[in-house]
């Protein structure tokens, strides 16, 4: 049985779907990973069907916790245990990794990350309008105008064009992660051995 919660005072009961006893969880941005009886890892993309995972044998996991890079585990007898999930894309700013609620994603060769989180990463306000679907990001004399599943952005008044358009991904907005950061002076690289977006802009 799980619980879950929009605010952390509302709570509703939600069966899980397994048989075994949950004892620790954490969201990664696109799957729950949890701890179980007997040390048990397991993960679910919908809190209802679970996968077991592997743990070096004679390891004991007890709670587990997500840093936005990677999966840390701690066991008995001061055991600590680290993994990074399998073509999770993963971003850092200043050397600094974000924790997103929704994973980014890749469409059409470009990675698109969680417009907010990054606005805020590095400094920017942001505004959304719901009634044109238009999100706007204001950092000092800079300004970014999206709409949602446009390739047409506009930045300090002029018209830009997107390789991929704005999406919306379970009520978070998308964005094309090298468009948004250098729109804000900031330089994006990509490490594919760890996909990693790495920004910086100092």
């Amino acid at each position: 049985m799980l619980l879950t919660s929009p605010d952390g005072i509302n709570w509703t009961k939600r069966e899980t779907g397994t048989t075994n006893c949950i004892n620790d969880i954490t969201w990664i941005g696109s799957m729950y990973v949890a701890v179980a009886d007997l040390g048990q890892i397991l993960t679910s993309f919908d809190g209802i069907n679970w996968s077991t995972g592997l743990v070096p044998t004679g390891v004991t996991p007890l709670c587990v916790t997500w840093n936005g890079e990677k999966l840390v585990a701690a066991g008995y007898d001061s055991t600590i245990l680290t993994g990074v999930p399998k073509d999770l894309v993963k971003v850092k700013v200043n050397d600094k990794p974000i924790i997103f609620d929704v994973a980014p994603i890749i469409s059409e060769g470009r990675t698109l990350v969680p417009l907010r989180y990054i606005f805020e990463a590095l400094g920017a306000e942001v505004k959304w309008d719901a009634a044109t679907r238009t999100v706007t990001g204001s950092k000092g004399s800079n300004k970014i105008v999206l709409r949602i599943d446009s390739k047409e952005a506009v930045v300090n008044g002029e018209t830009r064009e997107l390789d991929v358009p704005a999406t919306i991904v379970n009520g978070r907005t998308l964005v094309p992660a090298r468009f948004i950061s250098e729109s804000l002076g900031a330089e994006v690289l990509w490490d594919g051995d760890s996909k990693t977006v790495i920004i910086k802009t100092e």
